[in-house]
């Protein structure tokens, strides 16, 4: 049987819990990933309905393979030499915004088939976001540790959750063209990048 003692501190509990997850949602790369994941939702359903529609099961299982083989390399490298490649951490986030917006005007203004974009976003992928996905490991391991870090781990999945609901929901509102939807998932790219340069630079001054 619970007392109201055990009740008091339970609320107390609840009171100083919510307050550090509020705490962790002003945090830049939690709110990197609420608005770039909405954009990325909202994006997302018709990029990768115009793209399933060119593209055949062989060239899946090549991306697949390459991005996996990625992983296994650059995971590694970052592993040996983070320190050293922390430094780079903001070139490979705006190469990555600089590249992605050519290759999405590619598709825009009709340069580029479906399929060449398709091709060249898997080597971006590979090669240019993997590294900003070890270098986000680091920011994140600099920033948080023990239960700060679980809490932030658990907060910010939340936070990509709520961006998915509310993104797809829009999506199923709105019919976007496919050059609106590519320009949409540009910006996700982007505002990520931003948010997650600005959490880079303050750990850097810190």
């Amino acid at each position: 049987m619970i007392n109201g003692k055990d009740v008091s501190c339970f609320k107390i509990g609840i009171f100083f819990y919510k307050k550090d997850v509020m705490k962790i949602f002003k945090d830049l790369m939690v709110q990197a990933t609420l608005w770039s994941g909405i954009f990325y939702a909202m994006s997302y359903p018709y990029i990768h309905l115009f793209l399933m529609k060119q593209i055949n099961e062989k060239m899946v299982s090549v991306n697949q393979i390459f991005t996996c083989l990625c992983v296994i390399i650059i995971n590694s490298v970052w592993n040996k030499y983070s320190d050293k490649l922390y430094k780079y951490f903001g070139i490979f986030m705006f190469g990555e915004g600089f590249l992605y917006l050519i290759l999405k005007l590619s598709i825009i203004f009709n340069i580029a088939s479906p399929i060449t974009y398709y091709a060249v976003d898997t080597l971006l992928f590979g090669l240019i976001t993997r590294n900003i996905i070890c270098g986000a490991n680091k920011l994140r391991s600099k920033i948080y540790k023990g239960e700060q870090r679980e809490k932030y781990d658990n907060t910010i999945q939340i936070a990509g959750s709520i961006a998915t609901l509310i993104g797809a929901g829009i999506a199923v509102v709105i019919e976007l063209p496919i050059q609106g939807a590519l320009f949409i998932g540009w910006l996700a790219i982007s505002v990520d990048n931003l948010l997650y340069w600005i959490a880079y630079k303050k750990s850097i001054n810190a």
